[in-house]
């Protein structure tokens, strides 16, 4: 079986590793963390000399995350940075990526939009569940 885990370099991502590392080592699973860059507003804050070495460090910073998260996993996890492709979406790379992976399943941290908020944007959570090409472990976050 093959896990994926979409991590977004926030304070969910703890309340994501803790769930899915006890999945990991219940079934066996081999685990791929994921990381999206978005390059039109990830890059932004980096002070580089052009916008491709800011990205270079961003891409660098967002594996040593996920890295701090892959030595949870027995057999450590395996690690994947992806950019957003031109007009792509976060939703539509994360199931890009579950099926290039091959992905049995893919885990994903929500904290539930509401309201107006959530009946305009909705959430990536949201969006996976209607693309995904594997089956999807919400978890939900506050």
């Amino acid at each position: 079986m093959k896990l994926l885990i979409a991590l977004e370099t926030s304070e969910h991502d703890d309340s994501v590793a803790a769930p899915t590392v006890a999945l990991a080592r219940s079934s066996g699973a081999e685990v791929v963390l994921l990381n999206v860059i978005n390059p039109l507003v990830d890059g932004a804050d980096v002070v580089a000399a052009s916008r491709a070495e800011a990205l270079k460090t961003v891409h660098a910073d967002r594996v040593a995350y996920l890295q701090h998260y892959a030595t949870h996993f027995q057999p450590e996890a395996r690690t994947r940075v992806e950019e957003l492709e031109h007009g792509e979406d976060v939703p539509s790379c994360i199931a890009r990526v579950a099926e290039d992976e091959q992905a049995d399943i893919l885990a994903i941290a929500t904290n539930r939009a509401s309201g107006v908020r959530g009946l305009i944007l909705g959430s990536v959570a949201q969006h996976l569940m209607r693309i995904s090409p594997c089956p999807i472990l919400v978890i939900r976050v506050e």
